[in-house]
Formats: structure tokens, C-alpha cells, sequence
């Protein structure tokens, strides 16, 4: 067995793979946290948070992305979109196509207009499907609101593009910037990863409670695209793992777990996966409860959480208007909190629009979230006896365990469009 003892953090800028010979066979143990490293200037008498509540790593991958959300003039900006379009579109309507090309890789972008102008907060309203009326005033203006990654396979010059998979959402030109940007997996950083081991931090007593952490953070990756994290076990942390502004990115075989009695809720995060999109977190085991064991955080889209289990899982919307994600076959284990989410109530409900649920088990019926945890949200083959009474669109639909087909939607999903891409 490897073991190393490590006394301080790393940040790592380039792709690079820390690759172990198995979890049970090396350690990366972390002897301090940030705060013996940093200090910790929080008052918590005063109801400030711990500075490192939110992170960092103590691995820390982060690179820039070339990308500016806010100008006009950005050096990946290619074309402004000029008509509005709605979902399931594929076509859309340009000022300028002298710099796209067929089969290039873009990024459609929007920002919401800044407070003052008519229309803010016009985007995180639309997120939330127009049917929630809630404090967002958080969001608006924000610049990371809406993004959608691509290839191009028609041009109509300086009038049209036309994208291989359709808009999952509307596009509205009164939001600010809408707009198309050359992207591209080497724009951020790519096939970078860890695997095949263990991070363990010490016995440092209970875990101190909500916002009073000590940065005992573990796994921190940040504008990545394509890059992994598998079979990793995650040891007394406050934080185990966030994946950040990352795309087409999977995380599997993460098992959160203490190696003593830290309290009845262990850690602040256990995963979470933030303003991404397109990412697979499969197979996670949450052994130790946190205060949030799996966070879809903000503004993420198209996030699938597959064969998740734990000893009492929670699935945290933490507002900021998650969009468009699937929960798929997962069992809970005691299933007493299935939705307890946190998140600041100035950035809108819980959960954006078309969140699926979908063959969700548990040790007793799983209570459904409050009626206004989200709009157009689906609940099939969820163990629950619950009954929807919510006014926001939703759907449930009650299959017995065992008769379900498909069991895995994303499985049936993923077949489905392989075997397309082959016939």
C-alpha cells in the first residue's frame, strides 16, 4: 500500500492525469486543512461564513476559459443572433457567418440585461418557465446564464446556422449578448483526470457545522472539458468534489465516506456540479450524509446522475436555476430527505425547469419536494405515495419496481443514439 502525506495544497494549469494503483492501495493523506494552512478570518458570532465553505481543493485543477461572457467584442465572439428561436430548434439566425464554418465546435451564449434595463431578469424568469414568480434579484444580470456547445452542419451566408442537436432552450434577443462564440475542448483544458485512489484527511474532531468549515476540501476541477474522476474514495472532508464551468466531463465510482464518527451529517458538499453543462456523474456512494450529498448547482444543464446510493441520499437544487437534468436510477437508501436542498432565496426556487426523475427507490415512500421547489418538473417509476398538487406543471407517473422499461433512462437514451450514429 502507497501512502502519501502531504502537507499543503497544489493547483495544477495543465492537463495532466494523477493516476493511483487502486483505491485501497493509495493514499493521498492531507494533513492539514486550509484554515492551519491560511487562517479563517470568518466572524461566526457575526453570521459570516468560513472562507473556505466553498472551496478550494486541496487538488485544484483550474485553467482559464478564452471565452468573455460580458463583451461584445470578445476575441471568440463570431456572430450575434439576430430573430429569436425555440426549443428543439435547430436552425438559427445570424448577422455574420464569414468566420463559421461547417463542422465547427461553437458556444451559443446569453446574458441576462443588467438591473435597471427593461429586461432584466427576463432570463432567470424564462429558466424558471415563466411560472414562478420569487426573488432573484441574485441573478439578475449575471453573465454565465444560458450556454449551449455544438457543431455546426449548414450555413445560409450572413443568415443562418444550422447546429447537430437541437436548442434545449428558447432564445430571446431581448436578453443581452446573444450570441455565437468559437469553441472548442483545447480552449479549455481537456483529458486531464485523477483515478484509482484515495484522499483522506485527518481526524479533526465533528465536523464544525454549516459555513463553520475548516477546508478540509478535497477535489476541485475547474473549466475542463472531456476529463474524468473514477474510482476515488474521499475520506473526512468538508467538501469531496465540485466539477466547475466543465463540459462533457464524467465522474464515477466516488465514494464519500469517513473513517470515524464525524456527526450525523459529515460534510458541507459531497458532489457537486456547477455553470456546466453536458456532464455524467454515475455510480456514487454517499456512505457518510452531508449537509448536500449531490449538488446540481448553478445554472447547470444537462447533467445526468445515474446509480447513485447511500445510506440517506439528498439531491440538492441549490437555486440558481439548474436546468434541464435527470435523476436515474438510484436508490436512496432511508430516503428522509430525498430534496432537501439549501441555496440564498434571492436566486429563485430550487430547481429550473425539466428536471426528470426517474426510477428513483428507497427504504419508505419518497416524499416529493414542496409545490414550489420547481416548475415542469417529471417524477416516473419515484417509490412515492405522494400525489402532486402542485399548480407549476408537474408529472408523475406511478410504475411498481420491476416493470419499469427502460430501468436506465440514460442508458436507453445513450442506445438509442449509438445505435442511430451506426445505422
Amino acid at each position: 500500500m502507497q501512502r502519501y502525506l502531504l502537507s499543503s495544497n497544489f493547483t495544477i494549469t495543465k492537463n495532466l492525469v494523477l493516476l493511483g494503483a487502486g483505491m485501497d492501495n493509495t493514499t493521498l493523506y492531507f494533513s492539514k486543512s486550509f484554515e492551519d494552512l491560511y487562517g479563517n478570518t470568518a466572524n461566526y458570532a457575526a453570521g459570516q461564513q468560513s472562507d473556505y465553505a466553498f472551496g478550494p481543493g486541496m487538488i485544484n485543477f483550474k485553467v482559464s476559459d478564452s471565452i468573455s461572457y460580458t463583451s461584445s467584442t470578445s476575441a471568440t465572439l463570431r456572430s450575434f443572433i439576430t430573430a429569436n428561436a425555440t426549443r428543439g430548434s435547430y436552425t438559427v439566425s445570424v448577422n455574420n457567418t464569414s468566420r463559421l464554418s461547417v463542422a465547427q465546435w461553437i458556444r451559443i451564449t446569453a446574458n441576462d440585461q443588467p438591473l435597471g434595463h427593461p429586461y432584466a431578469g427576463k432570463l432567470p424568469a424564462y429558466l424558471y418557465g415563466n411560472k414562478l414568480v420569487s426573488d432573484w434579484s441574485d441573478l439578475v444580470g449575471d453573465p454565465i446564464m444560458i450556454q449551449y456547445l455544438g457543431k455546426i452542419t449548414a450555413i445560409s451566408p450572413n443568415a443562418s446556422i444550422t447546429l447537430d442537436r437541437p436548442l434545449p432552450y428558447d432564445l430571446d434577443i431581448g436578453w443581452q449578448n446573444v450570441s455565437v462564440h468559437a469553441w472548442s475542448p483545447a480552449s479549455t483544458s481537456q483529458e486531464l483526470g485523477v483515478a484509482d485512489l484515495s484522499i483522506e484527511f485527518p481526524n479533526s474532531g465533528p465536523y464544525p457545522g454549516h459555513f463553520k468549515e475548516k477546508g478540509y476540501n478535497a477535489l476541485f476541477i475547474n473549466n475542463a472539458a472531456n476529463c474524468f474522476a473514477r474510482n476515488l474514495r474521499i475520506l473526512n472532508a468538508d467538501y469531496s468534489l465540485a466539477l466547475l464551468r466543465s463540459y462533457f466531463c464524467t465522474l464515477s465510482n466516488i465514494i464519500v465516506d469517513t473513517t470515524y464518527n464525524r456527526g450525523a451529517e459529515s460534510g458541507h458538499h459531497g458532489i457537486e456540479v456547477s455553470r456546466g453543462r453536458d456532464n455524467l456523474v454515475t455510480d456514487c456512494v454517499f456512505k457518510a450524509p452531508q449537509v448536500h450529498d449531490f449538488t446540481f448547482g448553478w445554472f447547470t444543464t444537462a447533467a445526468v446522475v445515474r446509480r447513485a446510493s447511500g445510506t440517506d441520499v439528498n439531491f440538492d437544487f441549490h437555486r440558481s436555476a439548474p436546468y434541464g437534468n435527470l435523476v436515474t436510477d438510484c436508490h436512496l437508501g432511508a430516503a428522509t430527505r430525498p430534496f432537501d436542498s439549501g441555496g440564498s432565496s434571492n436566486r429563485g426556487p430550487h430547481a429550473g425547469s425539466w428536471q426528470t426523475f426517474w426510477n428513483l427507490q428507497g427504504a419508505r415512500s419518497i416524499s416529493l419536494p414542496a409545490n414550489d421547489f420547481g416548475p415542469d418538473l417529471n417524477f416516473v417509476a419515484v417509490n412515492s405515495t405522494s400525489v402532486v398538487t402542485s399548480p407549476y406543471n408537474w408529472f408523475k407517473e406511478d410504475i411498481p419496481n420491476g416493470q419499469l422499461v427502460p430501468r436506465d433512462l440514460y442508458q436507453a437514451m445513450l442506445d438509442k443514439r449509438l445505435a442511430g450514429a451506426s445505422g
